[in-house]
């Protein structure tokens, strides 16, 4: 299959699981709730009945951050304490999530079902935590140890310079190939959670290592099927922006209104992510190995099973159960 039909087939699987969107939207937003609950509480008790209320309504007031940080700045360690938790909080959360939903899309159904999830939230909990390591070491030495470096020689490169073009063209240059650096090792140590997931590895150093193999050697399908899901991205961002931007937040009707859109939008990238997983997963059981020798079926036998793939694991061209939409919908 073509990078363009993994990630229509991706799309269709994302559009089944809008149970998943809702699970997973609601995490965040419990999360986010205890986050701002405590600073809603001191901000309600500071502003409740009074002019700089309705002053903050219009525009935001430096002096009045101020005021508040000076008032409040022997409670910044405890607050520094709780931003902390809840980001350890947040990092297990997406952890988990991440589990469940490999578990989903790699199941022969393909559906969400709570059993599935919730038994690979557990199941793969450490494997990616282990993998969270190794994730961190590789994105130190590649992308943050590699920027400094280009930073640096570009620094000695350019300082007698005076065309300030030629400058920024180098420094722009130097900025992308971080980014696409970025990119690779993103896709990398994607492939290693499916890779844990779909071959039940335990190792996350051997799939970490096995998935630079899998991503070079199909580099240019690995790279296709990510910037078509980094678009999808991009698309809904380019519709949502200018929307926030334009809108009121004066009057408490138009908050509200301008609440349900930025839920929207995290529902949107919640699609975005399922879209992401789905098609890496489609992709891999497509491109991957098979890991028992081919076995010629006999011929009074049919089978859907094509060459090089083993019924123990879900076809590689996957298509959906009698009756349903096809995987591929032009017209999505």
């Amino acid at each position: 299959m073509t990078a363009w039909e993994i990630f229509c087939q991706g799309r269709y699987l994302a559009n089944r699981t809008k149970k998943l969107w809702f699970l997973l939207w609601l995490m965040n937003a419990l999360l986010a709730a205890v986050a701002a609950l405590p600073v809603f509480g001191v901000l309600n008790a500071e502003l409740k009945n009074s002019l700089m209320a309705a002053s903050l309504a219009d525009r935001f007031s430096l002096d009045f951050a101020g005021e508040f940080a000076f008032k409040y700045w022997d409670s910044l360690p405890s607050a520094l304490i709780l931003i902390a938790a809840l980001g350890m909080v947040y990092v297990v959360l997406t952890l988990l999530t991440t589990g469940g939903t490999l578990a989903v899309f790699s199941c022969t159904e393909r559906r969400f079902t709570a059993p599935v999830f919730f038994k690979g939230c557990g199941t793969y909990f450490w494997r990616f935590f282990r993998l969270l390591i190794v994730a961190a070491i590789f994105y130190g030495i590649f992308v943050v140890a590699l920027n400094g470096v280009l930073s640096s020689l570009v620094n000695k490169l350019t300082r007698p310079w005076t065309q300030q073009r030629l400058v920024l063209l180098v420094s722009w240059t130097r900025l992308l190939v971080v980014a696409f650096v970025f990119i690779v090792v993103n896709m990398v140590f994607d492939y290693a959670k499916v890779r844990l997931v779909i071959d039940e590895g335990r190792s996350a150093v051997m799939a970490a290592l096995r998935s630079i193999k899998f991503v070079f050697r199909n580099f240019k399908k690995t790279l296709a099927v990510f910037v078509f899901c980094m678009l999808l991205g991009l698309l809904f961002i380019v519709i949502y922006n200018p929307l926030e931007h334009v809108l009121p937040q004066h009057t408490r009707r138009w908050i509200i209104v301008v609440f349900v859109l930025q839920q929207l939008f995290i529902l949107a990238r919640t699609y975005v992510r399922l879209t992401f997983f789905s098609s890496e997963v489609l992709l891999y059981e497509s491109l991957r190995p098979s890991h028992a020798p081919a076995q010629e079926a006999p011929a009074a036998v049919p089978t859907t099973f094509e060459a090089g793939s083993s019924p123990s694991s879900p076809s590689a061209s996957w298509t959906p159960p009698p009756g349903e939409a096809p995987a591929i919908d032009p017209t999505i």
